[in-house]
C-alpha cells in the first residue's frame, strides 16, 4: 500500500490549527471522516490493513489515511456541481463524476462519482503529475444505501421498499451546514468572542497600570473584569467596544435549494 502523506499535508506551519470531527461514516473497505480544519470543510479516508486470513484492522497512523480539505469557495463549488449536475444525472441513471482540485497546484483533487450500476463514491487524488494528469494515490468511498420501507402492513407483512442514497444525503447537509456557518453565525461568534476577550485585556491592562486590583476569578462568566477598592476614591469608566456595524446578506432560500 502506498505511503499516504499525513492528514492536511501543506497547511500552515508555526500556528495552531483547530480540527473537529463531525460524523464518521463506514463502509466495508473504507470510512470517511468528515469534519472542519480551521475554517475549512475536511474530508479523511482510512483504509484498512488486511493480514494473511482477509481480516482487517484500521490502523490508527497516518500510513492508511489521507484527508482532503476544501476551502470556503471550493466548498461551495462542489455543493453546486453535486446540485445542479449530480443529481440530476442520478436521477437520470446518466453515470457522470465531478469535482475540484483542493490546492493551487492541482495536484489533490476530490470528486463525487456515480456509475452505471447506480452506486455512488467520494474519490480522492492525491500526487497528481503535472504533466500526464495522473495521480499517484487514489482512494474511494463509496456511500452505503439503506432500506426504506413504505405501506407496511403489520397483519399481512406487506411492504414496499427502495433503496435510498443516505449517507450521501448526509455527507450534502454536512456540507450544506458548513457553508451557512462560514457564512454567517460561527465567523460571527468567532468575531464577538474575540472583541470581548481584547476588552477585558485593555481594561484588565488599565487596572493594573492604575493600581487597582483584578479580579482574577476568569472572564468565562462575563462579569465585570476588575473590582474597585471601596477605600480608593477613584472613579473609572467602563470603556465602550467597537462597535460592529450589520452586514446586509442574502436569503439562504436564495443561495441554497430546499433539497440536500
Amino acid at each position: 500500500m502506498a505511503e499516504y502523506n499525513t492528514p492536511f499535508a501543506g497547511s500552515s506551519k508555526g500556528r495552531e490549527s483547530v480540527s473537529t470531527t463531525c460524523v464518521t461514516l463506514k463502509s466495508d473497505d473504507a470510512r470517511l471522516k468528515i469534519g472542519l480544519y480551521d475554517d475549512s470543510f475536511s474530508v479523511e479516508f482510512s483504509l484498512p490493513d488486511v493480514d494473511v486470513n482477509g481480516q482487517k484492522t484500521w490502523p490508527r497512523d497516518n500510513s492508511h489515511r489521507i484527508s482532503f480539505i476544501l476551502t470556503p469557495e471550493r466548498a461551495a463549488a462542489m455543493y453546486d456541481s453535486i446540485q445542479n449536475e449530480l443529481i440530476p444525472a442520478m436521477k437520470e441513471g446518466r453515470p457522470l463524476s465531478t469535482g475540484y482540485p483542493t490546492n493551487n497546484e492541482g495536484s489533490r483533487i476530490v470528486d463525487m462519482a456515480f456509475d452505471p450500476n447506480g452506486n455512488l463514491m467520494l474519490r480522492g487524488f492525491a500526487n497528481v503529475d503535472s504533466e500526464t494528469r495522473r495521480a499517484g494515490i487514489a482512494v474511494y468511498f463509496p456511500f452505503n444505501k439503506i432500506v426504506n420501507v413504505t405501506d407496511y402492513n403489520k397483519d399481512t407483512g406487506s411492504f414496499s421498499a427502495r433503496e435510498v442514497h443516505a449517507n450521501f444525503y448526509l455527507f450534502v447537509w454536512l456540507l450544506k451546514a458548513y457553508l451557512i456557518g462560514t457564512m454567517m453565525c460561527a465567523p460571527h461568534s468567532i468575531k464577538k468572542d474575540w472583541y470581548f476577550k481584547q476588552e477585558i485585556k485593555r481594561v484588565n491592562d488599565m487596572a493594573v497600570k492604575l493600581g487597582v486590583p483584578v479580579n482574577q476569578s476568569g472572564g468565562g462568566n462575563h462579569s465585570y473584569p476588575f473590582a474597585v477598592n471601596q477605600a480608593q476614591s477613584q472613579t473609572f469608566t467602563y470603556p465602550q467596544a467597537p462597535s460592529v456595524g450589520p452586514t446586509e446578506a442574502s436569503s439562504m432560500d436564495e443561495l441554497f435549494e430546499d433539497g440536500v
